[in-house]
């Protein structure tokens, strides 16, 4: 527990800054910012979605949420048209590269409907043959609320930097990780995305 508490000043920085994403994020983006921030959870704003990826879900398709609420305050969206997607800026990393990890949250209704995307209602949770190696649960952040108004079929966007860190033991240090497919899962206001796959090569064999 106390390592946990130990976290540079950079992540709690960046998380609070995932409340700035949600506004000026709408994946309006013209090309692919090729300067790669390395250091650790530094967010991004100005990224474009990348192209391909197996996190693309059907806007019909069930998320495998449990307990979704009937009823919601007046104005907010059911969490039935709310699609959240996971996805990583790149496909493979090194084992000293600081996995990009990008969150979408869509509207997918047919009105304006507000979503509580703030740092209290994210979760980023990285696993590894079925054991959880990192999740931002464990580690010690500020969590702040944040409702955003979204348009009919709005997308926007919050990206994450994950330095291959074990969130058991220290958020922001690289961990001696193995080598192999690592799955992404993100959620927002109980809305959880499908896990995307990814690989870290040259890290510590099984």
């Amino acid at each position: 527990m106390a390592r946990r508490r130990q976290l540079v000043a950079a992540v709690l920085g960046v998380l609070l800054l995932a409340l700035v994403i949600w506004v000026v994020s709408s994946l309006m983006g013209t090309g692919e910012d090729e300067t790669d921030q390395q250091d650790a959870y530094q967010s991004q704003d100005d990224i474009p979605a990348p192209e391909g990826g197996d996190s693309e879900q059907d806007e019909d398709a069930e998320t495998g949420n449990a307990d979704q609420p009937d009823e919601v305050p007046e104005g907010h969206c059911h969490p039935d048209d709310v699609l959240v997607t996971a996805n990583t800026h790149a496909e493979a990393y090194a084992a000293d590269e600081a996995v990009r990890m990008i969150m979408q949250v869509r509207n997918v209704s047919g009105s304006e409907c507000t979503i509580e995307v703030g740092t209290a209602e994210q979760t980023w949770s990285v696993s590894h043959n079925g054991s959880e190696i990192f999740t931002t649960e464990e580690c010690d952040i500020a969590y702040e609320s944040f409702e955003r108004d979204f348009s009919a079929g709005e997308t926007v966007r919050a990206d994450l930097n994950w330095p291959c860190s074990d969130s058991s033991e220290d958020c922001s240090a690289p961990a001696a990780i193995p080598s192999g497919e690592y799955q992404l899962t993100v959620s927002v206001s109980g809305t959880t995305s499908y896990p995307h796959a990814f690989t870290v090569e040259g890290a510590d064999p099984e």
